[in-house]
């Protein structure tokens, strides 16, 4: 339920932005609203932390890279053009970012990290393409 729960909160995050920009306005968040994002990110931490038994270290290189995926998903996102080219670029982008996340993580890691976020697409309606 937990790695439901966290697997929810993050598609959240990229849901917001991606509906904004889908609508074509790029997404404008308040002060609030970035304190909310931030508190959910922590949280989300919290929880691989102990689902996946992370070390400090991990969890360090693991902020640093979303730290630095989170603008370049954010200017795909802003960039004119069609949604389809988008979510191509973004593919890439996030097979890179898995890529860089598969050296983080030890190989037990890893597979526990794919596993809940399969698992959590089956829960959410099959993945990006939906049922």
């Amino acid at each position: 339920m937990k790695k439901l729960l966290l697997i929810l909160v993050a598609a959240a995050l990229a849901v917001v932005p991606a509906l904004s920009i889908a609508q074509g306005t790029p997404p404008q968040f308040t002060p609030e609203q970035k304190k909310k994002m931030e508190e959910m990110r922590d949280k989300q931490y919290e929880m691989l932390k102990k689902t996946l038994n992370l070390k400090p270290d991990q969890v360090k290189k693991m902020k640093a890279l979303d730290a630095k995926m989170q603008p370049k998903m954010m200017k795909i996102m802003q960039e004119p053009g069609d949604m389809s080219a988008k979510q191509q670029k973004m593919m890439k982008f996030q097979s890179e970012a898995m890529a860089e996340l598969k050296k983080i993580l030890s190989p037990e890691q890893f597979k526990k990290f794919m596993a809940s976020m399969s698992q959590a697409r089956k829960g959410m309606g099959g993945g990006a393409g939906g049922n």
